[in-house]
């Protein structure tokens, strides 16, 4: 008997164990199934979308000086970052070359003058040999003869040789003027080479095209500098440019333009902000907005994409033209709105939900989504500010 009720005993532990483990399994499942349950309080925030693009600060206009004559630099009138006017001196060429090179030059020059002159003077025979021809011309072919009562041309008679033969003095008298257009023409081309290569044997005093700042002026007295040079060969003009001696920039109303595709210029509005990082300033942000664009699109190799022009507000002098950036386009930007993470939306059967702390996954709250950016959404309808939300694991 007494055995009897020992084993009693004995089962009723293993039961009572047996009932614990499966306690303490349950609970432990439905811990780890609570760890795995983030929450989200909903409230009101900013939401911006943003639009990163490439490019490079650029100058309004900038404008190259070069030396107009082969030879030495004498005299330097100004510094970089010197503000010169229009005209104003900037450098002073002494030529290098002979004399005798002088008075070739000049030669050239004066003989190329003297044979545009000429021909200028033959162009004027020839137009009025032209308009004469063509007087006599039209005279003739509006006679009763060549000419019907109602105005039309009579083409039976306009075959006779009185006709064709004043008719053909007019053509010819037209086309010998056009020649001697294309003649004169020839001699402006050749006088420009031969002034060109004169100027180059002068003495100068180079002055400044535009107004502006001075910029990438390293030339120093007693530097050679070498003129541009034009060569014609069988009507064709070949023109090569020496590198320049300095470059005139005018830095007002500093801009970067960007390119942006065509997916993305929806996207852009006049007005905009834009945060600018140049990559040899990586610390440091400047401001800019966006005030223009392209309205019709480049096409490069099948690929579409807009000019945005966009001005920086805050500029510094250590900023250097042409340096690279890169900008962040405030594209739409919407403050004190209700959001929730975009992990913690559900689409689905065409609406949108989200799951409310405290419900299970088939009690789930319908909401309205207003701005959708990268995140976080806005919550047009359907939660308050205070809202708890669970975001899936």
């Amino acid at each position: 008997m007494s055995g009897v009720i020992s084993f009693a005993k004995k089962r009723a532990t293993w039961i009572f164990v047996a009932l614990l483990v499966v306690c303490i399994i349950i609970a432990a499942l439905r811990f780890l199934g609570k760890s795995n349950v983030s929450l989200y309080t909903v409230k009101r925030e900013s939401i911006t979308n943003t639009l990163q693009v490439n490019g490079n600060y650029a100058v309004a206009s900038q404008t190259s000086v070069v030396s107009p004559t082969n030879g030495v630099i004498t005299k330097i009138y100004v510094s970089n970052n010197d503000e010169v006017k229009a005209d104003d001196p900037l450098f002073y060429v002494q030529s290098t070359a002979t004399e005798d090179q002088k008075k070739a030059a000049l030669a050239a020059y004066l003989g190329s003058k003297a044979a545009l002159d000429a021909d200028n003077a033959q162009l004027y025979s020839l137009q009025s040999v032209m308009f004469a021809t063509w007087k006599k011309f039209t005279d003739l072919s509006t006679n009763s003869t060549y000419q019907n009562p109602d105005s039309s041309p009579n083409t039976t008679n306009r075959i006779l040789t009185e006709f064709t033969t004043t008719q053909d003095d007019w053509l010819a008298a037209e086309a010998n003027y056009k020649n001697q257009q294309n003649v004169i023409s020839k001699d402006q081309a050749q006088l420009a080479s031969t002034l060109q290569s004169y100027n180059e044997t002068q003495d100068v005093t180079v002055p400044a095209p535009i107004a502006g700042r001075v910029s990438n002026f390293l030339a120093k007295v007693g530097d050679e500098v070498s003129a541009v040079s034009v060569t014609t060969t069988t009507g064709s003009t070949t023109t090569t440019q020496a590198p320049p001696i300095l470059l005139i920039a005018n830095f007002s109303n500093p801009a970067i333009t960007v390119s942006v595709s065509e997916e993305n210029i929806p996207k852009v509005h006049v007005g905009e902000k834009a945060n600018i990082v140049f990559d040899a300033f990586p610390d440091k942000t400047f401001t800019g907005h966006v005030v223009g664009m392209d309205t019709v699109g480049t096409n490069k190799e099948g690929i579409i994409s807009y000019n945005v022009r966009i001005d920086i507000d805050n500029l510094t002098s250590d900023v250097k033209p042409n340096m690279t950036a890169s900008i962040v386009i405030e594209t739409v930007k919407k403050d004190n709105i209700l959001t929730v993470p975009n992990d913690a939306i559900i689409d689905k059967e065409g609406k949108t939900f989200v799951q409310k702390n405290g419900s299970d996954q088939n009690h789930l709250t319908e909401v309205t989504l207003g701005l959708k950016g990268l995140t976080k959404s806005e919550i047009v309808k359907g939660l308050t500010d205070g809202d708890t939300i669970i975001l899936p694991q």
